[in-house]
């Protein structure tokens, strides 16, 4: 009896185990999971080609259709794929794959995901200072997302600042905000589960009406310039919306003309430059600058200077394959410290192939500036190796610049050539080439 139980119930298993797997499902999986608008396909394949099956939706109906959301595609092995494109919500629950004759079935749970989606579309809010700022960002998604926020890549700890942070079931608030307040917040969703993880980040732009603040505090109120000389005069504030600049001499509405330029270099910054071509131009001067939320103004008394003299001399100390040791003399000749000492130098440099192709303007070339150190001399980094190079010099003082130098030609050693003192004489070169260029570009200048 006990040899006849034990028998029945393996004949029993291995029958079930061959019903089992008269239909097979690739991906073999009983859970799908999902996310909403991506597509997805599961195949149903018959162990004999004489068994007929379809599929069926999770209401129990047959689908019989080759096009649609949801539709069924025959292929060339028999087999029966079921194709979403893409997936909806709607399609959550089981779907069977099912023998005509009811003699087996397999089936599949889909497990659908909402991914995440930001409602809301504005990326940019303007409050005025002074007033509280919701940013707004609302996040729908399956499993719900959890929101963090950040200002400038920096997490917002609500718990640390309650009384400046707030946050909202569709956003932040951000109390009484001020221009330090401006800038990128970042509001990122994260999706977490044993089924999905995902995260998006929406970056919103607050922008902090104020009125015009200067952009630097110190001020000097008195400016030199020199007689046939020409200086430029600076005015610099930030402002929401962007300001307007308005230059004036004794109430006088100045705009560029014969011996002035307003030269607007971003919409925060606008300078007045002047010609000096008589005594009438030492005067004072006013910057004004005004939005719709205020307005402030400046005044610079200009005064009459010295001009500085040139450089003693330009000359190399050493060089290599990058780098030129500058000698323009910078020692201090008296003792008495003036107002109109030199407290400095610019020099210019350019290859000369570079000089030759923009026909020797000198505005292409590069410039440095350097401090006046009794004594010292000065580096030019980052040359090129074996390279012919033009030079000129000039000083500063609290009046503007002095006459540049004549242009020098030095050229950099070989690379892997070690670096050599030099004698400023013998490097001075006097070649052909750099005469005949140094009085093209002479001749330029007379001439302009």
């Amino acid at each position: 009896m006990l040899e006849f139980l034990i028998g029945f119930v393996l004949f029993a298993s291995s029958s079930l185990a061959n019903h089992h797997e008269l239909l097979k499902l690739m991906p073999v999986t009983e859970l799908a999971v999902r996310l909403v608008d991506t597509p997805y396909i599961v195949r149903c394949e018959a162990a004999s080609k004489e068994l007929k099956f379809h599929w069926k939706n999770p209401v129990g109906e047959i689908i019989t259709g080759d096009k649609g959301r949801v539709h069924i595609e025959q292929n060339e092995d028999a087999s029966i794929s079921l194709v979403f494109e893409p997936v909806s919500q709607s399609d959550k629950g089981d779907w069977t794959c099912e023998a005509a004759d009811n003699s087996a079935h397999k089936s599949f749970t889909m497990n659908v995901k909402q991914k995440i989606t930001f409602m809301d579309r504005e990326t940019e809010f303007v409050v005025k200072e002074g007033k509280d700022a919701t940013l707004l960002c609302e996040v729908k998604g399956d499993p719900e997302p959890q929101i963090q926020w950040f200002f400038k890549d920096v997490n917002v700890d609500f718990d640390k600042y309650p009384n400046k942070y707030k946050k909202l079931g569709d956003g932040m608030m951000v109390s009484k905000v001020h221009q330090n307040d401006s800038g990128e917040y970042a509001c990122k969703a994260y999706q977490i589960s044993q089924d999905l993880t995902n995260f998006e980040t929406r970056k919103i732009f607050l922008r902090i009406e104020h009125k015009p603040v200067w952009m630097q505090k110190q001020h000097s109120h008195k400016q030199y310039a020199y007689m046939n000389g020409t200086t430029r005069m600076y005015c610099e504030a930030k402002a929401e919306p962007p300001p307007t600049f308005n230059w004036y001499k004794n109430k006088k509405h100045l705009h560029s003309g014969k011996n002035t330029v307003v030269i607007s270099e971003s919409p925060y910054l606008s300078i007045l430059q002047i010609d000096v071509v008589n005594e009438g131009v030492f005067d004072t001067y006013k910057c004004k600058v005004n939005n719709s939320l205020g307005s402030i103004d400046r005044s610079i008394l200009l005064v009459e200077g010295t001009k500085p003299p040139k450089p003693i001399h330009l000359a190399l100390r050493g060089l290599n394959s990058n780098t030129f040791d500058v000698d323009v003399g910078s020692v201090r000749t008296s003792k008495n410290k003036t107002l109109m000492d030199v407290n400095g130098f610019r020099i210019q440099y350019i290859s000369e192939s570079d000089l030759r192709r923009v026909d020797g303007d000198w505005s292409e070339a590069n410039t440095k500036d350097f401090p006046f150190e009794d004594g010292a001399t000065f580096l030019i980094n980052y040359l090129s190796p074996n390279t012919s190079y033009f030079m000129r010099a000039a000083s500063k003082n609290i009046a503007g610049l002095s006459d540049w130098t004549n242009a020098e030609n030095f050229t950099t050693r070989p690379k892997d050539e070690p670096t050599t003192p030099t004698n400023p004489a013998a490097i001075a070169t006097t070649s052909l080439v750099a005469v005949v260029l140094s009085l093209l570009i002479c001749l330029k200048s007379i001439l302009n």
